[in-house]
């Protein structure tokens, strides 16, 4: 239920203290120390387990506003879950908070359609998200992002975007389900476009891991995406 809580808009206390103590006895039945000592052991990203957190726990519902199916958590929630999945482990943290860190752009940055279309999608089959930002030159520095996205027409009207760059360490990069790319677009800041679908787009990009097999450092679940198979003119091609 979504109220205000000491004046802030968010979940009930009673709400969110219920969602607090189902994380921790998940971790506890789930991911005891001995399975987080073995996982550090093996650098394995434990899929099955995040994946279970936003579905058999569904905490994605709490950064997604209701009109989308969502529980419309506020910042105060969302710090205390993270807070509370830091404090077991900051890997299962990285991996699980990277969904709402992907989410953003189509949150905020989104159309309507595309707001109803992906929100709705997160919330009720527990989609795990990625974030590609990070560039080989720029690093994190959004200024500096050198990935562009090329609008695409049929019929006169924009139908899709190719996007051209390279992105590097994206956490769930090598398992997620959707990805928010920021580019620069014409007229737009960067941000302002972005593609999202099951490995970027579901017509020209694939993931590749970095290392063998999927197995990538637990502590940083990512990956370096880049696309092997390409538009005829070179890139990749983005749609709604």
């Amino acid at each position: 239920m979504s109220t205000a809580v000491d004046g802030h808009a968010g979940l009930d206390r009673e709400t969110l203290d219920m969602i607090l103590e189902s994380i921790r006895e998940f971790m506890d039945r789930r991911l005891p120390a001995e399975r987080l000592l073995e996982l550090d052991a093996t650098h394995e990203f434990p899929e099955a387990e995040v994946r279970a957190m936003c579905g058999e726990l569904g905490i994605q519902l709490l950064f997604i506003p209701e009109a989308y199916d969502g529980m419309g958590g506020g910042a105060f929630d969302v710090y205390r879950v993270c807070e509370v999945m830091a404090h077991l482990d900051l890997g299962i943290a990285t991996g699980v908070l990277a969904t709402f860190l992907g989410s953003d752009p189509i949150l905020w940055g989104g159309t309507e359609g595309q707001k109803d279309r992906w929100m709705t999608r997160i919330a009720n089959e527990g989609l795990l998200m990625a974030y590609a930002a990070t560039e080989p030159e720029a690093g994190s520095d959004l200024a500096a992002l050198r990935t562009t996205a090329t609008p695409v027409e049929e019929a006169g009207t924009v139908a899709g975007y190719r996007i051209n760059g390279a992105k590097i360490w994206i956490s769930n990069g090598g398992y997620a389900d959707l990805f928010s790319v920021l580019a620069l677009a014409p007229g737009g800041r960067a941000g302002s476009s972005w593609s999202a679908g099951r490995t970027v787009s579901t017509t020209a990009s694939r993931k590749t891991s970095t290392g063998s097999g999927r197995a990538t450092r637990r502590r940083s679940p990512s990956t370096t995406c880049r696309s092997r198979r390409r538009t005829s003119s070179g890139g990749w091609r983005g749609r709604d």
